[in-house]
């Protein structure tokens, strides 16, 4: 009996696992085409990300070109207005060095020129005859001849 009772045990335990193996397989399939199509799909998602960042890439470089564009364009601004301004102040010093004074409105001008002239990055090529200007005497202090 013992060997009976041994035997059906057997017998009861083959089934169990049997019964307990099915729906394990088939979780495993079921895992398995899961898997499969998750990574189809994160496969289709990269694809399209690489589509984006290249579109993207696109707009940047043309960003940067167009902002390479504008410091090119400021640079020959700046230059435009140092040249301008140099040139301004000169000749404004010129003339009232040859007048041998100045007035004090042509005394503020060519201040404030000169203050916009050194913000701006001149290269101070006129410092000495800005110093020369500072020393002339102004139309009053000259005797007032106009």
């Amino acid at each position: 009996m013992k060997k009976k009772l041994e035997q059906f045990l057997c017998f009861l335990s083959d089934v169990v696992a049997e019964r307990l193996r099915r729906p394990l397989e088939a979780l495993q399939t079921q895992m398995a085409k899961q898997e499969e199509t998750l990574c189809r799909k994160m496969e289709e998602q990269s694809r399209e990300m690489q589509r984006e960042l290249k579109a993207h890439r696109g707009d940047l470089d043309a960003l940067v070109r167009w902002k390479d564009q504008q410091q090119a364009m400021e640079t020959v601004a700046l230059e435009c207005d140092l040249a301008i301004l140099d040139d301004r102040i000169c000749s404004q010093i010129a003339q009232c060095r040859r007048k041998g004074y100045t007035t004090e409105e042509e005394r503020r001008r060519v201040n404030r020129m000169h203050k916009a002239y050194q913000m701006r990055g001149g290269n101070h090529g006129e410092e000495n005859e800005y110093r020369l200007f500072c020393s002339l005497p102004t139309e009053e202090a000259f005797g007032g001849r106009t």
